[in-house]
């Protein structure tokens, strides 16, 4: 996860949330799945309120979204 720092640096919360949004989209495109689920988890961390759009409910994303949040509760 190279690409975190770049992302990190100088973002505000929100646009920080959704440039790791846009990485865990792109990681599960690519079936990189346990990345996708780490990007997830940093936008969680960034912004714990983000909610997945509602057209990737019901998808194979959101469980992968669920997992996310419950590593993020237990930290």
């Amino acid at each position: 996860m190279g690409s975190t720092t770049a992302v990190a640096a100088g973002l505000r919360t929100q646009d920080r949330a959704e440039a790791y949004w846009y990485l865990a989209v792109i990681a599960y495109a690519q079936d990189n799945v346990s990345i996708a689920e780490d990007y997830l988890y940093q936008m969680l961390l960034a912004d714990p309120g983000f909610d997945i759009p509602k057209t990737m409910r019901g998808t194979d994303f959101e469980p992968l979204f669920g997992a996310a949040q419950a590593r993020t509760d237990r930290v």
